[in-house]
């Protein structure tokens, strides 16, 4: 079974955001594995894992599947995700933590966000601060 985070542990803050999206360019970047289906650079998970022992890394995910925009099940209402879109995040969660363990996950306040955060989080050791 999933558990709900904590919302305390979904935050939101403009300026982290601005950085965030900031090191991820640069962290990008300097990949070798650097491509995405919409032009964006993208890193694998063991060349991020190892850039994360040499630095401090910021790792930005957009929401899994929108049920606004989708004709698969929705997980609940429609401004949410998908059944499919849980099951991406989750899978997503699970590749993502094989390689980094320790990590901090923020999201916005908009229920696909929070969903995709949750679902991704699912099964983890929750750390609040």
């Amino acid at each position: 079974m999933c558990w709900h985070l904590p919302y305390a542990l979904l935050k939101t803050n403009a300026i982290s955001r601005l950085l965030a999206g900031a090191l991820v360019i640069i962290a990008g970047l300097t990949s070798q594995h650097a491509w995405s289906g919409n032009g964006l650079p993208q890193i694998n998970g063991k060349a991020l894992a190892a850039l994360a022992k040499q630095h401090p890394v910021v790792v930005l995910f957009r929401h899994a599947e929108r049920c606004d925009r989708s004709d698969n099940t929705c997980l609940s209402d429609s401004t949410g995700i998908t059944v499919n879109g849980a099951q991406d995040a989750r899978a997503l969660g699970k590749a993502f933590s094989a390689d980094i363990q320790n990590y901090n996950l923020y999201s916005s306040n908009t229920v696909r966000t929070i969903q995709s955060a949750t679902w991704f989080f699912c099964g983890q050791v929750a750390y609040g601060g």
